[in-house]
């Protein structure tokens, strides 16, 4: 991500963006631990990224209502450059992550994802970056671009895992249950019949 200059105590503004060697990734259940996978791929909107931001690195992290999605190039997405922030003012510096999601869980983003994994698609949260949107740098220069991806100790790009995700499991677990239960009761009046 990239922040541009703007003039004081006003709407802060972003580049919602992400570099060539900064891309967005997608793991298989299995290639993650082996490391394979590979930058997200697929038709613009087959993907959708989120804005979080928070006065504090610890969180709570809300979404800002700034979206991005990918591109036609592997492993990156845009949201636009000079986007207005609603809620982070030009030179205040907030803590920001973004959230990913796959095009198969809708293209809103649904705050319950950062307590639960969602069923029926992939989603990730980037590792926390800290900066200040907007603003004039030092001698009226821009800001560098805020390392979320790619920075020092900060793990390249986001991780798309596909695993089995709770909510899913349960369900099984449910018609699994729903189904023993069914066939005793069938077995019991077989026996009862008799």
């Amino acid at each position: 991500m990239s922040v541009f200059p703007l003039g004081g105590f006003a709407q802060g503004i972003v580049d919602f963006s992400n570099g060539p060697t900064t891309p967005a990734m997608y793991y298989p259940w299995d290639a993650y631990w082996n490391g394979g996978g590979g930058p997200i791929s697929g038709p613009v909107g087959s993907w959708y990224f989120g804005l979080l931001i928070s006065s504090s690195p610890a969180g709570p992290f809300v979404f800002s209502g700034v979206y991005a999605t990918n591109t036609a190039r592997a492993g990156r997405f845009s949201g636009g450059h000079n986007v207005s922030v609603p809620g982070w003012e030009s030179g205040v510096i907030m803590s920001f992550e973004v959230a990913g999601w796959s095009a198969s869980l809708g293209a809103g983003f649904n705050p319950q994802w950062l307590n639960q994994y969602p069923c029926g698609g992939l989603f990730a949260v980037s590792a926390i970056g800290t900066g200040a949107a907007g603003g004039p740098g030092q001698n009226g220069a821009p800001y560098p671009p805020l390392p979320l991806f790619g920075g020092t100790g900060i793990y390249p790009g986001m991780i798309f895992a596909e695993i089995p995700e709770p909510c899913c499991l349960a369900v099984a677990g449910l018609g699994l249950g729903a189904f023993l239960i069914s066939r005793r009761r069938n077995q019991r009046l077989k026996d009862v019949s008799i």
